[in-house]
Formats: C-alpha cells, structure tokens, sequence
C-alpha cells in the first residue's frame, strides 16, 4: 500500500524543471498483525508462550529468506549489528557450554535480521501502533492488579514489569498525539496512556517514573511547540543547543560534587541506596572476573552455569536459587565477561551505530513517530548500564533501538526525482 505526492523543487534559471516523487510505503494490515504477535510474544512471558515465539522465528526466518532481495541489501547497509552474533557463535570453541554460545549467537543475528525484515516491511508509524496493541492488552490486563503486579502471574520481577509498562505508556502516548493516525485510534490511546501512567506510579519503580516524567515532557513539547518552531529560523537549533548545554551543565554538576554527596542525595530521593540494590557487588565481581581472561572471555554462556562456583555464590549473595537465570546487570560488563574486550569493542560499536541514526534519523524527519524511537534509543542506552538487556536475543526495547536506526536507512520514503525538459 502506498501513496504518491509530487514536491515541486524551486526553479533555477535556465535549468531543467524537477519534481520530487515521494512514496510513502506501509505494509499490509495482515502483516502488521503477525508484528503486534511477534511483539506479544518477546514482550511479555506467559504459558505457552513458546508456542508463539518460535514459530513466529522460523516464519520471519523464511521471509527473509523469500524477500532477500529487500532485505538483504539493507542488513549489509546495518553492518555493525553483525559482527558480534558471529563472535558470540564463534565463542563456542573456548566456551564451556560450546551449544548455547552457537545458539545464543544464532539468536543474535536472528534477533538483527528480523529487526531489518520488519523495518523494511512496516512504517515507523505501524510499528508504533503494533507496540500500542500489545500494550494496551497488558495495560487492561493488569488494571485490576495495580498494587499486586504478581497476581497477574506474567511478570516475574518488578523491573520487567516496569520497563514493559513503560513502553505501553509510551507508545499509547506517541499513538494520541500523532495527528496522522486515525481519530478513533487516539481517543483509544489516550486513556491508555494515563492508564499506563498510573500503572507505573504503583509500581514504585523510580527509574522509570523518570523516564516516564520525561517521556511526557519529550512528546508534548514535539506535539504542542516544536512543529511551531520551524517557523522561525534557526530557533529549532538553538533550541537544540540549548538543551545540550544542559544536559552537559547537570553532568559536570554531578561529577564534580564533593565525595558524589549530590549524587547519593538523588538517589536517596528515589529509593534507592548507593549500591544500586546491590549491582555494585556484581559489577565488582564482573570486573575481577574479565581481567582474568580479559581479551576473548570465558565464551558466550560460560559463566552462569550451575557447575561455575563463582557463579553460585553470586547468587547466593543477591539472594536468588541456586541455578537461576542471572546476569551481572550491566550490558558492558556482561559482554566484557563473556568475550572479554573483542567483545565489549563490537558492543560499543553497535550503540554508538544505533545512536547515531536515531538521532540522524529523527534530525531528518522531527515527527511523533521519529521522537517515540528517539525515546527509546535514550531509555535502552541509559538502562544498559545497569541491566543485560543489550546481551540478549529477542529483547523488545532492543529490537526497538535497532529498528529506529534502520528506519533512518531504510527512509520509508523513497524520492524519486525526475527531470522535465524546459520547454
């Protein structure tokens, strides 16, 4: 499905008269429901849940596979998002657990490809509006349990559950203000979104009260103010400006505060004590750790094994039962464990890539749609340092980040400019 629209470019004497043919490509309502599926099952975890999660991998496998002529091109073009899952495969030969360091990087490049197919496929404004499905399922559902989250028996940990409400809150936000989605379409997402919102103050989780408090901020001021300011030069960028002096004002305020007194006094503001609810231990251990084999690892999915003593008593200190599931809460230092600086260097670059063209990216296009993926660009970063999630396949708010950046790839418009003889 597509729309075309001719853009006449200014004239310029004794030049040839030129159009601009912009189309604006979306895919079809079908797929956009196997999308809102595929994000219902890496949002949440329920019973059964593998019964939609792997055979929605293998169909998004083989379309690739079908359509590797669109996307293809446009993985290659996506480069730095493929070294590390082939590191992480490659692991398997000074691994510990040689099978889930092959699997695991797999999953990885999966995680990448699929994240191409369906940004080459879909607009931003659809995957927005498939976030917003899922979201709104999980907001109606857990209403009834606003103080007892647990009751829901979907969310595990309060974290999980605060981050994924977040994205719901967010996107149902994105959705009402965007003036291009269908009117019936906001009036649903508005209550939503403060549903959501109340969601998130139960849950008592300060982090993402923040992000949510600056997530109204941020899309507010693009849908009541900034579209305004591009109708006087330059004030967007001084605008800009601005809020980077700011930004770079509180940052020196806070490293330069006496024994971090003002730092500490956030945190106490928030709940939250020095130690980061103990993800200072952890990030101490996984510092003692990587320095052991600091270039290559212990190998993708060799460090929290049952059979790891170190591993064991870190879980007895963070109080978890013994073989759980753990990582050491930081993306770097989880990378840094498992693949040692190779690794974290191929890490980096993949942030600092996804950063690049979302901000680029929403430089380009200053709309509703391009500022939802900018917020979640700023959220994954920001949470990547004190949780694994960018050491992981199939996360959500990753395959987010990477699908905001491939957007600004991808445009969604192609122009088209065609010359017409003078007459």
């Amino acid at each position: 499905m597509s729309t075309v629209t001719y853009a006449p470019e200014p004239l310029v004497p004794n030049q040839p008269a030129t159009h601009r043919i912009v189309r604006s490509r979306s895919g079809p309502l079908w797929e956009q429901g196997i999308v809102a599926l595929w994000f219902l099952s890496t949002f949440v975890t329920f019973p059964g849940n593998e019964l939609i999660l792997y055979p929605l991998a293998l169909y998004f496998a083989g379309m690739i596979v079908l359509r590797r002529r669109e996307v293809v091109p446009v993985l290659l073009k996506a480069w730095p998002l493929l070294p590390l899952p082939f590191l992480v495969a490659l692991s398997m030969f000074w691994s510990t657990a040689p099978n889930s360091a092959l699997r695991f990087g797999l999953m990885m490049l999966l995680t990448a490809a699929i994240a191409v197919y369906i940004a080459v496929r879909l607009s931003p404004r659809q995957v927005i509006q498939s976030i917003f499905a899922v979201g709104m399922l999980l907001i109606v559902v857990h209403v009834p349990h606003m103080n007892t989250y647990y009751e829901a028996g979907i969310f595990y940990e309060k974290n999980i559950y605060a981050n994924r409400v977040l994205i719901a809150f967010i996107a149902a936000l994105a959705v009402a203000y965007d003036h291009e989605n269908p009117w019936l379409l906001r009036m649903i997402a508005a209550p939503i979104a403060m549903a959501g919102f109340a969601l998130i103050l139960a849950a008592h989780s300060a982090t993402n009260l923040v992000f949510s408090l600056g997530s109204i901020t941020a899309l507010t001021g693009v849908w009541l103010f900034w579209s305004r300011f591009g109708a006087i030069p330059h004030l967007r960028s001084l605008m800009l400006i601005l809020l980077a002096a700011i930004g770079l004002l509180v940052t020196l305020v806070l490293s330069n505060t006496p024994d971090n007194s003002l730092t500490a006094s956030i945190l106490e503001a928030l709940e939250r004590d020095s130690t980061l609810t103990g993800r200072t231990m952890l990030w101490d251990a996984a510092a003692r750790i990587s320095a052991e084999r600091p270039w290559f690892g212990v190998g993708a999915g060799g460090f929290w094994q049952y059979n790891v003593g170190e591993a064991q008593t870190l879980l007895e200190l963070s109080f978890k039962d013994f073989g759980t599931n753990f990582s050491f809460h930081n993306s770097y230092l989880e990378t840094q464990v498992h693949l040692g600086y190779a690794g974290l260097s191929l890490l980096i670059l993949i942030v600092a890539w996804a950063v690049w063209q979302n901000v680029m990216g929403w430089l380009s296009q200053q709309n509703m749609a391009r500022s939802f993926f900018l917020l979640i660009t700023g959220i994954a970063v920001t949470v990547s340092f004190t949780e694994s999630y960018l050491f992981s396949v199939f996360d959500t708010t990753v395959m987010l980040l990477f699908m905001g950046a491939i957007f600004t790839i991808v445009r969604n418009e192609t122009v088209v400019t065609v010359h017409q003889e003078e007459q």
